[in-house]
């Protein structure tokens, strides 16, 4: 990951944090003002490491979902949730005959799968990702 991509990553990770009400969540926010400061991108990836642990143990995301926030960055992990979940539920581009995925129910547990997540629990996050 790049510096960009890293301190992209953290930023979501502060701008969903609120909801929390623990002092480990709020020193999350704090280290993020210094991660911006940061050119090492080595000790900006163990940071970042340090905050995924922390929002892990307090429950607001799953292992699956951290691990795509790395490989693939935040806004490229919506955008895949976002267009499967438009396939399954038969959505423009998707609303033609041919589309196989449509209520299918194999789909969804391989989206589940994918994403770490329920299908319930993934449409919230892109509604409210947006």
């Amino acid at each position: 990951m790049t510096k960009a991509e890293v301190i992209a990553v953290a930023r979501y990770y502060a701008d969903n944090i609120s909801k929390a009400d623990s002092p480990s969540v709020f020193h999350l926010s704090t280290m993020l003002a210094q991660m911006e400061q940061m050119t090492d991108v080595e000790k900006l990836m163990r940071w970042l490491g340090f905050m995924q642990g922390v929002l892990y143990a307090e429950g607001l995301f799953t292992i699956d979902e951290l691990r795509h926030h790395n490989k693939y960055g935040v806004a490229r992990y919506l955008d895949q949730l976002q267009d499967k979940l438009a396939r399954l539920d038969g959505k423009p581009p998707y609303n033609t005959p041919g589309n196989f995925c449509y209520a299918d129910g194999y789909f969804a547990l391989s989206i589940e799968k994918d994403f770490g997540a329920p299908i319930a629990e993934l449409r919230k996050l892109v509604r409210d990702a947006h």
